[in-house]
């Protein structure tokens, strides 16, 4: 089942100079943090017959500079958790509904161009919409 980003708001970015743990270089942390509401794409009855399947979703975190090909920023780590599930008119079955799976990486512009953006990937269990939380890890030179 597809899913679509209903709305994307993200929260104040925290940003720290740190050294390198190994080489004591210099490095700038950065935390990207928000929240998304993902929506189903289904339309109409909708029947449950077991479990349901994880489904990939993804997204390009807003308010992160993109890097030029030759930088080389390091994704520390992903988290994406789920905040709440908003239900309309009745469900009259157990269910389970979830976000995990997450990762991230400075992938290419989908539209073409040299610059790389952001993307958080994860997988989602739902079958009505619900608000997720991510947070993104990047260590980048100084």
């Amino acid at each position: 089942m597809p899913y679509q980003v209903a709305e994307i708001v993200a929260k104040p970015t925290l940003v720290v100079r740190v050294g390198d743990a190994e080489t004591g270089e210099p490095r700038r942390m950065t935390v990207y943090t928000g929240e998304a509401v993902l929506a189903t794409q289904a339309t109409g009855f909708r029947a449950i017959t077991g479990l349901l399947p994880r489904e990939p979703c993804g997204l390009f975190v807003p308010d992160v500079r993109p890097v030029e090909p030759h930088e080389q920023p390091v994704v520390a780590q992903a988290e994406a958790y789920l905040c709440g599930v908003v239900i309309e008119g009745q469900i009259q079955k157990q269910m389970g509904y979830g976000v995990g799976d997450a990762a991230a990486a400075f992938v290419a512009d989908p539209r073409g161009g040299p610059l790389r953006w952001l993307q958080l990937t994860f997988t989602v269990t739902t079958l009505v919409a619900v608000r997720m939380g991510y947070r993104v890890t990047v260590l980048s030179p100084v």
